[in-house]
């Protein structure tokens, strides 16, 4: 069966309303049918506009089910309906040049004949409409002839109760439907003037109007209209805000009265209020009054957060800004208390954050970070203390030192109230405390000087051996250890006896059984790579890879996954930074046995980084002689790694070592090195190493044959004697046997030289683009007309 077969029996079974196996079997189709579109001979040779034109018939009310859609059941209609929208909106967005003749095959949807479901996929497809470049006059004119669009669709919507979803598509449309106009207008300006936007500001007066009697401007079930003004104010460009937009909306809507006569503003009010005037003259206007709520007692609470929040949004309201941080450090009383609160919750919201950037206002959010830091760690009994503010301040704090250069600042009127809050380990939270840590944590990484470094050192120590803690205080001393070592201001005023009393606390985490601390343990050890790599012993560094002994399937289960990323960025340090070949045997052996067999895409994408610093180090140690060049990156298994990595099964992971391949140029070595290398002297028939997924799976099912037959026979021997204590002793025979077997199974990989992976890379693709679009097509294809046979077996599946 062809593929253009395969695709019509689809759309037959799709629009039968046949239950499909998977609900994203329709959303693939519709995805992968756009890959394949790039021109109309492509539509017309799937047969989509015929379909389009056939199971739509126009009429003047647009969008009625013709032929046999007449006889079906009204819920499978609505459905097959929107799939029909739904392709269209697919090849109008594929074949810009169909816009307007679907359009006319679409019509004029009348919102009163279609159900609440039926709503996104036409606003959808109108959007799409919209965003197209082609035949843009044609459309214009289609769409306002006798403003059927207008009146018949976009107004009635408006007014519909309907989902957020759906309110969020009509936003969409409007906004859309505006720009396209304005747009449309330039090209269809004469002497008198352009009927397109003469139109388009009576429907925008319509709207404006709608929110006035409706009440549909307020935040409810029905679309707000102050969020429509706000989202085309910021899809359209500076010319047709000042010349167009701005000037109707100051026309159309009195703020001033509004401000006025509300008690709570809403917060798409307050905002379309703000963009309207920003470049107003009479802009001071808008400061006075977003400070009048915010002091106003008789306005609410919810009030002066939408300024705290519209204020953050626009660097010209620094001036209120400053003026509401002021009100925080001096109103203690609990409104103002509650606000700063609320404040101090924005720390994840990136516009609020960035706002303090300003050094003026930089100071003045320090000054109210020490504020509140001082009285938690004064009154730390006071069970009464909002402990969820205080981790609040923590974590905004920490957003905020990233941002500036700590000399800007009294870092000790931060750090000690950190340590005091910190040291009760029975008064304060052990998330406080975390939190209070993840702070110190930041500081640490950028300050240039503390006083009493070696007992802050002790003190962290001392953090992270606590038993009688959470693991998430241990996880954040010793995150504030690894963060002390790598400031290099820091970690150079440590002591021997401090280097090694951390040594000796990175041996004691690592040693645990939790998976949080063991990996925190790795980041410390890998820290004292970066300033103090003559103080690290290879020894204590070999303890963090698994040892000869341990099987290679287990290491996904001895060690967090967590832990063995931190473990590859370990193995690249090692390799850069030290010599001794027991050591980098290790941190090789771990690396290509986790490509192996690791079950977590992000271990496997860290390992690149290793071979990196393999490729790295090559170059450094072989002084330009590229010989020296590949003899170190094939003793090192450069060449293995990077074949493993492309022959990984996660797309994420070949597409990484993909891009690093690329990013090389091996190609040039080749010739340079000529005949001294024998591995180059080897015939393509030769190279076996390109075979390499077949050896292996040769390798595992030679192991996985032994084990059977060393089963069986250990099963026979045990059902055949009655002796307890023989039987005993076969078990304890088959223990050591399996030892040996495990130890006989440690995998070796053939290692690849460099006219091996020269002539892998011949055949090296792309994985993002690998998969044609025709065979991801095809796939779904199949995928759908196999679910819906009688022979399908999907429903047998526990996909969980």
């Amino acid at each position: 069966m062809s593929m253009i077969e395969k695709h019509k029996q689809v759309l037959e079974i799709i629009k039968s309303g046949a239950s499909l196996k998977d609900d994203t079997y329709v959303s693939q189709f519709l995805e992968t049918t756009g890959s394949v579109l790039h021109n109309v001979e492509d539509v017309e040779k799937f047969g989509l506009l015929d379909l389009i034109i056939r199971e739509l018939a126009e009429s003047r009310s647009g969008c009625c089910f013709g032929g046999e859609m007449d006889s079906k059941d009204a819920e499978v209609q609505n459905v097959v309906w929107n799939f029909i929208i739904d392709l269209s909106t697919t090849v109008v967005k594929s074949v810009s040049d169909l816009s307007y003749e679907l359009l006319r095959v679409v019509g004029i949807c009348s919102i009163d004949s279609h159900v609440s479901s039926n709503y996104i996929p036409i606003l959808q497809f109108y959007t799409q409409v919209f965003l197209c470049k082609s035949n843009v006059l044609d459309i214009a004119r289609f769409l306002c002839e006798e403003n059927c669009f207008w009146e018949q669709f976009l107004q009635s919507v408006i007014i519909k109760k309907a989902n957020k979803y759906v309110n969020k598509a009509v936003v969409d449309c409007i906004s859309e439907y505006v720009k396209f106009s304005l747009e449309a207008s330039k090209l269809n300006q004469r002497p008198k003037g352009c009927e397109i936007k003469v139109l388009l500001e009576s429907n925008l007066k319509i709207l404006v109007s709608l929110g006035h009697k409706t009440g549909c401007n307020q935040v409810g079930s029905r679309c707000d209209v102050f969020e429509i003004l706000n989202q085309i104010i910021d899809n359209l460009d500076e010319k047709n805000l000042d010349s167009f937009l701005f000037p109707l909306v100051k026309e159309l809507i009195n703020f001033d009265k509004i401000m006025k006569t509300e008690t709570s503003v809403p917060s798409t009010v307050l905002r379309c209020y703000i963009k309207t005037y920003l470049t107003d003259p009479n802009f001071h206007n808008i400061k006075t009054y977003l400070k009048f709520i915010f002091t106003n007692s008789k306005c609410s609470i919810d009030s002066k957060k939408r300024v705290i929040v519209n204020v953050s949004n626009f660097q010209e309201l620094s001036e209120v800004f400053k003026f509401i941080l002021d009100k925080f450090c001096e109103d203690s009383t609990e409104p103002m208390f509650s606000l700063c609160r609320y404040f101090f919750s924005f720390h994840t919201v990136e516009s609020m954050v960035k706002r303090c950037e300003d050094v003026e206002i930089a100071h003045k959010v320090f000054a109210l970070i020490v504020k509140h830091l001082k009285q938690y760690s004064d009154d730390l009994c006071d069970s009464t203390c909002n402990q969820n503010f205080i981790r609040n301040v923590f974590l905004f704090g920490g957003c905020f030192f990233k941002l500036h250069d700590l000399n800007l600042f009294d870092m000790y009127s931060v750090i000690d109230p950190i340590l005091t809050i910190s040291n009760h380990k029975y008064e304060v939270d052990d998330f406080v405390r975390s939190d209070a840590l993840g702070l110190l944590r930041v500081i640490l990484s950028k300050i240039e000087n503390v006083e009493n470094l070696n007992i802050l050192a002790k003190t962290l120590c001392g953090f992270a051996c606590d038993p009688g803690s959470l693991n998430v205080v241990r996880d954040s001393a010793l995150m504030c250890l690894s963060s002390l070592l790598l400031n290099k201001f820091l970690a150079l005023k440590l002591s021997e006896k401090e280097i090694e009393l951390v040594s000796c606390v990175i041996l004691k985490a690592n040693s645990g059984k939790d998976k949080l601390v063991k990996g925190a343990a790795v980041i410390i050890q890998t820290s004292m790579f970066e300033h103090l790599v003559d103080k690290v012993s290879c020894n204590q560094v070999a303890k963090f890879f698994p040892s000869e002994e341990v099987n290679d399937l287990e290491i996904c289960d001895i060690y967090a996954d967590e832990e063995r990323k931190e473990m590859m960025k370990l193995a690249s340090k090692v390799h850069m930074k030290l010599e001794d070949p027991v050591l980098l045997d290790l941190a090789k052996s771990f690396v290509l046995t986790s490509l192996d067999v690791d079950t977590n895409w992000d271990v496997k994408v860290h390992s690149v980084q290793f071979w990196k610093a393999v490729y790295i180090k090559a170059c450094e140690s072989s002084h330009g002689d590229p010989v020296k060049l590949i003899k170190h990156l094939e003793k090192h298994y450069f060449f293995t790694g990077l074949v493993l990595g492309c022959h990984d099964y996660e797309e994420s992971v070949k597409t990484c070592y993909f891009k690093f391949i690329k990013e090389m140029d091996f190609g040039h070595l080749k010739g340079r090195i000529g005949e001294e290398s024998h591995n180059l002297k080897r015939k393509v028939e030769e190279v076996s190493f390109l075979n390499m997924s077949r050896v292996k799976k040769r390798m595992v099912l030679t192991n996985e044959v032994e084990d059977d037959i060393s089963r069986e026979e250990e099963i026979e021997d045990l059902l055949e004697e009655n002796d307890p204590s023989l039987v005993n002793s076969l078990t304890e025979r088959s223990k050591s046997k399996e030892k040996f077997s495990l130890n006989e199974k440690k995998k070796s990989y053939p290692c690849c030289s460099l006219n091996d992976f020269l002539l892998f890379q011949l055949e090296l693709l792309n994985p993002e683009i690998a998969i044609s679009q025709e065979a991801s097509l095809e796939s779904v294809l199949d995928d759908i007309i196999q679910s819906s046979s009688d022979e399908s077996l999907i429903d047998l599946v526990d996909c969980y």
